[in-house]
């Protein structure tokens, strides 16, 4: 793991296989897993580019994103 965005991508994986997520969760479990900081707007851009290639769904919820994980099978909806 190297790349920004396969770090972020990692966290995902890993914390959030299932569950819905937002941007303040990957930042808090990225900042614990790889005792690095990192930007808010950072992790907001990566997800946004998972979700246009269509590895995350994103459903606007008040003044903030939530995320969840595209499992394969799940597309058709």
């Amino acid at each position: 793991i190297d790349s920004v965005g396969s770090k972020i991508w990692h966290i995902v994986d890993k914390f959030f296989p299932m569950g819905k997520f937002t941007s303040t969760n990957i930042l808090e479990k990225y900042e614990d897993e790889f005792n690095e900081p990192i930007k808010l707007s950072v992790i907001s851009t990566y997800l946004s580019r998972f979700s246009s290639k269509g590895r995350v769904d994103r459903i606007r919820n008040g003044r903030e994103w939530t995320y969840q994980t595209i499992k394969i099978g799940q597309k058709q909806h």
